[in-house]
């Protein structure tokens, strides 16, 4: 019996599906989020939490099967949700933005670097068009930054870190086990 790149690539999908609104789930309360910014955080996170699968796929069986497993997903994605590449676009901007560099903020206590969640939380609100603080010009997205509502990008990547750790204690276990009774 061997785990074939299709059941892997539901698994995620089959896990998120009948949960609430990611925002619903990770949030702590301290943060209210208005219509149009639920939209863009809930998506964010499913999407981050699909890369973040990828990744452990990736890890666990290797790059050929990380690849079928992508490639199965988006075409069901693609059934669901119609051919508007949403899906795909936020994994590429979620690719993007873990390949920049940290941010890092000068305070009165020194320097703190921000998490790179941070970074995809601000390229999501900055770069979907469904977002509140969307700047098609990437030369004025320094000054949209100060503009974005109070604490949405804090929460947001509190959300992003949030949903990485769920799917990893999910499927981690999982994996360890098919691989260690060779069902790859």
């Amino acid at each position: 019996m061997t785990l074939e790149p299709y059941t892997l690539a539901m698994l995620p999908i089959a896990l998120l599906t009948h949960r609430i609104d990611p925002f619903d789930r990770y949030s702590r309360g301290d943060c209210a989020l208005e219509g149009s910014y639920r939209a863009v955080v809930n998506a964010g996170v499913r999407a981050y939490q699909l890369h973040a699968y990828l990744g452990l796929v990736e890890q666990y069986f290797g790059r050929q099967t990380r690849r079928l497993v992508c490639k199965h997903q988006r075409a069901a994605l693609d059934c669901v949700c119609g051919t508007d590449r949403g899906i795909a676009d936020t994994l590429e901007l979620i690719v993007t933005a873990l390949g920049t560099r940290a941010i890092c903020i000068s305070t009165e206590r020194g320097n703190v670097e921000v998490a790179l969640e941070m970074n995809v939380a601000l390229l999501l609100l900055l770069d979907a068009p469904q977002s509140p603080d969307f700047v098609s010009d990437p030369a004025r997205r320094p000054e949209q930054i100060d503009r974005i509502g109070k604490d949405v990008d804090w929460c947001f990547a509190q959300c992003l870190a949030l949903g990485q750790e769920e799917i990893a204690d999910a499927f981690i276990p999982m994996f360890v086990e098919t691989r260690r009774h060779g069902f790859v």
